[in-house]
């Protein structure tokens, strides 16, 4: 190609004629389709993850295994900086109370195994297997749940990194992995973590897909909110029957994914600026969370469920749920990619007055 494109200049440039033209700068574009894959996703990450803080501690008050805060500090913004979580590890003794999960799981292994294998590098289709989302006619949308996925993998990562909590397999040999067990600690569950953010975004892409539906819509969001809930927990009990995960890495991470998703959809949400006029701070339903209290429970739908509405769990308090406020930037890069998703999302919606 090189040679083809040299020898084309030379048999048509003729002598160099400077053209007089000039053209201007697009200072700090909101329109980021232009791009080519890599810088687009460089200015997406970036806007997502710059002002996310991460600290791990050995122990904060009565925890001693480690507490991480996920914090939302601005830089650029003159807001505080706000706890968006704090999740506190447990310890050795909730790990060996949860070990027998990991022999009664094993004899779904045959059932669940072309599940498992899959879900090894594929989350999202089936998250999209529950309303066409198809790469051919969702493009857009597929760019923001990968971006998302890519903000929610740098935040869990850092966390499970910090805890270094055990694998099954190093605390009981019989356990034997129908797969490899991933090098990394076990808690939060990375796929846990992942399912219920999927599952928490699904649920605000339903609300634009259902803009073009007629009927019950209510009644069908319903329906696919819960899918998406009974899924998650799915995909997060699988990782124990494949016997790399104890069923509180899945509290853990279900609880993380859900502030993740949450905290993703508040950015890509925020309100278009009216001239000087500062934006209202959002109100943030923060989510802390103790995991030494989840003790000898399973992850099941009712234990996610108590888990978010900050429920007790046999009787512990696990979750307390607290409202902040949260000052948000708005971000015309984020807008974009939310409203190139809603666009295709409505494809077919009739047209809102006003």
């Amino acid at each position: 190609m090189m040679t083809a494109l040299m020898l084309t200049r030379e048999g048509i440039s003729g002598s160099w004629q400077p053209p007089q033209v000039t053209t201007g700068n697009i200072f700090d574009s909101p329109n980021l389709g232009h791009l080519s894959g890599p810088p687009q996703t460089a200015v997406i990450d970036y806007e997502l993850m710059a002002p996310v803080f991460i600290d791990v501690v050995p122990s904060d008050g009565g925890n001693t295994h480690g507490v991480a805060y996920v914090c939302h500090s601005d830089a650029l913004h003159d807001g505080p900086l706000v706890e968006l979580m704090r999740l506190a590890a447990p310890g050795p003794d909730v790990f060996a109370q949860q070990l027998d999960y990991l022999d009664y799981y094993a004899d779904l292994r045959a059932d669940r195994m072309e599940e498992i294998d899959v879900q090894l590098t594929d989350l999202t289709s089936f998250f999209a297997a529950l309303a066409h989302i198809h790469p051919a006619r969702n493009k857009a949308t597929l760019a923001f749940l990968q971006a998302a996925l890519r903000f929610c993998a740098t935040v869990q990562f850092r966390i499970k990194h910090g805890f270094g909590c055990p694998r099954p397999s190093s605390l009981a040999p019989q356990i034997q992995p129908m797969i490899q067990t991933p090098a990394h600690g076990t808690l939060p569950s990375g796929h846990a973590t992942e399912a219920m953010f999927l599952a928490t975004l699904f649920k605000a892409l339903a609300v634009e897909l259902s803009q073009a539906l007629e009927g019950d819509t209510a009644a069908w969001l319903q329906q696919f909110n819960t899918q998406c809930d009974r899924l998650a927990v799915r995909i997060a009990a699988s990782r124990t029957v494949a016997g790399v995960h104890f069923p509180v890495d899945s509290a853990a991470g279900a609880v993380l994914g859900d502030t993740l998703a949450r905290y993703v959809l508040a950015r890509v949400q925020t309100a278009t600026p009216d001239g000087d006029t500062a934006e209202p701070p959002l109100a943030w339903r923060k989510l802390d969370a103790d995991m030494a209290a989840f003790g000898a429970a399973d992850y099941t739908f009712d234990t996610m469920t108590a888990l978010r509405a900050g429920g007790a769990i046999n009787g512990e308090t696990v979750t307390t749920v607290t409202t902040e406020d949260l000052s948000l930037r708005y971000s015309p890069q984020l807008d974009w990619l939310w409203q190139s998703c809603v666009a295709e999302l409505r494809r077919g919606a009739p047209e809102q007055e006003g």
